[in-house]
């Protein structure tokens, strides 16, 4: 049973931290190490971190000497990773128990250095879940593919460092798992897609991906600086976005 590595960057993340990290303890699958970064926490985050490390061993913190942002905090714990997959899941998101078990089983039966899933999308409120939404793949996506569409759920996603080496964020605010999966898609072929429903992403209102609109322009810069396409091939990609998201919007 190969080890992997489950990245988690938190920041002030005293709400929900606790309820991810049992989803991960949770897992049927169980050679995982987790490794939550901390960014700088003021709330309540590094005593519940520590109350959990005291009865599992599996769990490791980091903390960043300054605040890094969301992908810094990420390339921390890649850094420090020891296992031969990297999975990610952020401090407000959860994981079905059998998530782990099913997807590196995926990954290893076909052969597959990249891999997501299907996810739902949910907001809590006291004590009523809503369901908002199911978010479903086709098989397999390639690098043009997700230049059009940048659905990916990061929640879902694990890349094999045996064969693609340790790959990192780019230091962006917004949108940087886009541009790591748009770089791992030039390494290979495609990302592919178990599809099941095996994570839940939490939508909180003051999240980093929230604003849909100030996306926006972190696509421009993942095209236009970062994956260096020309003005009119970015144009495109974003204007193929744009119209994606308010397709999904209205035929949801």
């Amino acid at each position: 049973m190969d080890l992997v590595s489950i990245v988690m960057p938190c920041f002030n993340s005293d709400r929900f931290i606790e309820q991810s990290i049992k989803s991960v303890i949770d897992q049927t699958y169980t050679n995982w190490e987790l490794l939550v970064c901390d960014d700088g926490s003021t709330d309540n985050t590094m005593e519940i971190l520590k109350s959990l490390m005291v009865n599992d061993s599996r769990i490791t913190l980091l903390q960043n000497k300054f605040a890094k942002g969301a992908a810094g905090a990420r390339n921390s714990c890649i850094e420090m990773a020891k296992g031969r997959f990297i999975a990610f899941l952020d401090s407000d998101d959860l994981w079905h128990s059998r998530k782990l078990e099913k997807q590196i089983s995926f990954m290893i039966s076909n052969n597959y250095s990249f891999t997501h899933t299907w996810y739902s999308v949910f907001r809590k409120s006291g004590d009523k879940t809503d369901l908002l939404n199911k978010v479903r793949w086709s098989d397999k996506y390639s690098y043009k593919q997700i230049l059009r569409s940048g659905r990916i759920g990061c929640l879902t996603v694990i890349y094999d460092i045996k064969k693609l080496g340790k790959c990192y964020m780019p230091i962006i605010k917004k949108r940087q798992d886009l541009a790591l999966w748009l770089n791992i898609l030039k390494s290979t072929n495609h990302i592919w897609c178990l599809q099941e429903d095996l994570a839940s992403y939490r939508k909180v209102s003051d999240s980093i991906s929230s604003d849909k609109f100030s996306l926006i322009k972190y696509h421009w810069l993942i095209f236009r600086n970062l994956q260096n396409l020309s003005r009119l091939k970015s144009i495109y990609y974003l204007t193929t976005y744009v119209t994606y998201f308010f397709l999904r919007k209205i035929f949801k």
